[in-house]
């Protein structure tokens, strides 16, 4: 049983030994879906560097370790990424996650993280 060791688990959706998320689905918004779930969900995010910036290389190896710097430019702390990963950091910090999680089956394809002080209540979520 995992119990508290949840909380200091790494999380990510890819890395260097992983194709790039975009490179296996090109959907933006499911991408940030799933940077919504990384940054509220326990445990320890981490955003390997491009993805906020939407680098889609890949699949081999060498394709997910291209440096960011290559291209004029590449950094951009206005993309809509970088601005979504800030935000949910500020609200992963100001406590918007915390209370125990649970995941509510609206139906077969939708599903919703939420955040609950009590028994009864989700009083906050995302969707996934």
């Amino acid at each position: 049983r995992m119990g508290d060791k949840v909380r200091v688990l790494g999380n990510f959706i890819d890395n260097h030994d992983q194709p790039r998320f975009l490179s296996l689905n090109s959907n933006r918004m499911s991408l940030a879906n799933a940077l919504t779930f990384l940054l509220s969900h326990e445990g320890v995010p981490i955003v390997y560097y491009g993805t906020e910036q939407e680098m889609d290389s890949g699949p081999t190896d060498s394709d997910n370790r291209a440096p960011l710097w290559q291209e004029e430019g590449a950094f951009n702390s206005s993309h809509p990424l970088c601005k979504l990963i800030a935000e949910l950091n500020g609200m992963r910090l100001n406590g918007s996650f915390a209370g125990e999680e649970r995941l509510v089956a609206l139906s077969e394809d939708f599903l919703v993280l939420g955040f609950s002080q009590d028994d009864n209540n989700v009083e906050g979520g995302s969707s996934l």
